[in-house]
Order: C-alpha cells, then sequence, then structure tokens
C-alpha cells in the first residue's frame, strides 16, 4: 500500500507539473491573444477617433466659414444703410443750411436794398436845396 500510495503521489506530483506546464502555455497564449485583441481593438479606436476629429475639424471649419461669410454680408448691409441714411442726413443738413444762407442774404439784401434807397430818396430831396434857384439878391 506505501507502495501504491508513493506511486500515486508521484503520479499526482508528475501530473501536477504536466498541468503546471499546460497552464502556463495556456496562460501565455491567452494573455498574448489578450495583448493582440487590445491593441488591435486599440488601433481601430484611435483609427475612428482620427476620422471622427478629423470630420468634426472640417464641419467646425465650414461652420465658421459660413459664419465668417454672413457676418461679412451682415456687416456690408448694415455699413450701406448707415451710409444711406448717413446720405440722407447730410442732404437735409445741406437744404436747412442752403435755405438759412439763402434767408440770411435775402434779409441783408433787403436791409442793404432799404439803406440805399433812403440815401438815394433823401439825396433826392437835397437836389431842391442844393440846386441853384434864380438868384435872390
Amino acid at each position: 500500500m506505501f507502495v501504491e500510495a508513493r506511486e500515486t503521489l508521484q503520479s499526482l506530483t508528475a501530473s501536477e507539473t504536466l498541468f503546471k506546464i499546460e497552464s502556463q502555455t495556456i496562460y501565455a497564449g491567452l494573455e498574448s491573444q489578450i495583448e493582440t485583441s487590445a491593441n488591435a481593438r486599440l488601433a481601430r479606436v484611435r483609427n475612428e477617433l482620427d476620422n471622427n476629429s478629423t470630420a468634426i475639424a472640417a464641419r467646425t471649419s465650414e461652420t465658421l466659414l459660413k459664419l465668417s461669410q454672413d457676418l461679412e454680408k451682415a456687416a456690408r448691409e448694415h455699413l450701406q444703410s448707415l451710409l444711406v441714411s448717413m446720405g440722407s442726413q447730410v442732404t437735409k443738413t445741406l437744404e436747412e443750411r442752403t435755405a438759412e444762407i439763402s434767408r440770411e442774404f435775402s434779409v441783408r439784401l433787403e436791409g442793404y436794398t432799404r439803406s440805399y434807397l433812403e440815401f438815394i430818396g433823401k439825396s433826392i430831396a437835397e437836389i431842391p436845396k442844393n440846386s441853384p434857384g434864380p438868384s435872390r439878391e
């Protein structure tokens, strides 16, 4: 029985060693397979991330370009509207100033004419006084 137990023990020890070797081989294979699979997935995820980043950058660039164009168009329209408004304001101001100058000129011309006519009237009135009449000597 002792011999049988010893043979069984040796057989178990041999099985244990064989089991360890097989386990290590399976473990190494699984580890390699997991590493390969993880690297492949990481490469796919990195590739997808790069593609998504490129697509997002392109869309962002397009959006910014459109926004820039819209802002430029709005600025041009606002500037044109402002220029039209300013032109109308300048025209109105010039018309008002022209009318004011015309009124001032008319008032001054009327004053000058009145003064001149008064001077002529006085001069005509003095003609009989200054004219030589029959001598009263």
